[in-house]
């Protein structure tokens, strides 16, 4: 079991051997107690688990990661995250139940936040989003200090139950080019004041603002 602050040597050499790593592989730090980790350019994946249910508060991600694979920071305790341009792809549940994790900058590289990414974050308070296009279901289910979030115009899509339960969000902007509210995409966020629909949305689904009951101010575009 390791425990301490990691740093990666580019090249690093063991019995007078020099390899190159290039990722970090499943399981690799599972349950250690590592306090800081600083990726070197040369990784281009942390895979999945990588980092699970470890006491991880810092990182910060070289500009060689491509790849998060699926629950790699599951259980951690971050408490920021700043997902660079560079990293292409966030795998479903990669930052499922971090606990203290506060602040997310998500870099424009990433296309889609992947099912559950953010689910059961119950400190997140502040979201930051690139060019982003998509936002899988369940992305930040259960956000529960989740207070405001501004959707880029360059999101198209947002699957169901998205922010469910997000239950101190009151305002959020949406994107001028979605098309549709799918099932359950705001139910249960019961400090959701208003709410204005862009005019590309032609669907609002069952149960997409459920149990909103401060929702005092909805306004319709010509769409719907």
């Amino acid at each position: 079991e390791y425990e301490g602050d990691i740093i990666f040597p580019e090249l690093p050499v063991f019995n007078n051997k020099t390899y190159q790593v290039t990722e970090i592989g499943p399981l690799a730090f599972l349950g250690c107690n590592i306090g800081t980790i600083s990726i070197p350019n040369n990784i281009i994946a942390i895979r999945e688990k990588a980092f699970t249910s470890s006491s991880l508060d810092s990182i910060d991600i070289g500009s060689g990661v491509l790849i998060i694979e699926p629950s790699a920071f599951s259980y951690c305790n971050l408490g920021h995250i700043n997902i660079p341009d560079n990293v292409t792809r966030i795998g479903h549940h990669a930052f499922y139940a971090s606990f203290g994790l506060k602040t997310v900058i998500i870099g424009n590289g990433v296309t889609q936040i992947e099912q559950s990414t953010f689910h059961f974050c119950p400190n997140l308070k502040h979201i930051t989003l690139g060019n982003n296009t998509t936002i899988g279901a369940e992305a930040f289910l259960s956000c529960d200090s989740l207070k405001y979030i501004e959707l880029p115009n360059s999101i198209n899509e947002i699957g169901k139950n998205a922010f469910s339960g997000c239950e101190a969000l009151s305002s959020i902007t949406l994107s001028e080019n979605l098309s549709e509210i799918r099932e359950g995409t705001f139910d249960n966020c019961t400090s959701l004041t208003s709410i204005v629909i862009p005019n590309k949305v032609s669907t609002i689904a069952t149960s997409a603002f459920w149990n909103c009951n401060h929702l005092v101010s909805l306004k319709l575009g010509t769409g719907v």
